[in-house]
């Protein structure tokens, strides 16, 4: 087993009177050199099962879960992006009745500089990634090649 990254977390407070979500624009697809979990319908039907009450918002590229903190603050939980262009601003802009957007991602993501730009700040908050390699390990053990959100452990 090796601990390969840690993945980082970043906030935003929003305005509590936004836009709401409006349509999203389309984005330019993922580099297929990263390291991804599976996407396929099969895979994402068997996790959901395990979080049955939780309900998730698709928007664009992005997988969002609404979370109530301390029975007031809503916060909307970034699980996923599915985009190497996602517009972190228009998509902070645009959402209606949460306190705050988070994010976990690897700290070695190029999105990493989209979130920044969009007004999101690091938080002293990190989920480790540990990995066991059983072939390739120097690509699976490899921080810079993966792709990594809220959404890709089992707890999401």
């Amino acid at each position: 087993w090796k601990h390969v990254l840690d993945l980082q977390w970043y906030v935003k407070l929003l305005n509590p009177f936004g836009e709401g979500i409006a349509e999203a624009p389309s984005a330019r697809s993922e580099s297929p050199s990263r390291l991804r979990l599976a996407n396929d319908s099969d895979f994402i039907a068997w996790r959901r099962g395990y979080s049955r009450h939780n309900r998730y918002v698709m928007h664009g590229p992005f997988e969002l879960k609404p979370v109530r903190r301390r029975a007031v603050l809503c916060e909307m939980i970034i699980g996923d992006v599915r985009a190497e262009d996602a517009d972190f601003a228009a998509l902070a802009k645009n959402v209606r009745g949460a306190a705050y957007l988070s994010i976990a991602l690897n700290p070695l993501d190029p999105l990493v500089s989209a979130v920044k730009n969009a007004g999101f700040r690091k938080i002293n908050r990190t989920i480790h990634f540990v990995v066991k390699a059983f072939a390739s390990e120097e690509l699976v053990t490899d921080p810079e090649r993966w792709r990594l959100f809220r959404s890709d452990i089992d707890t999401w």
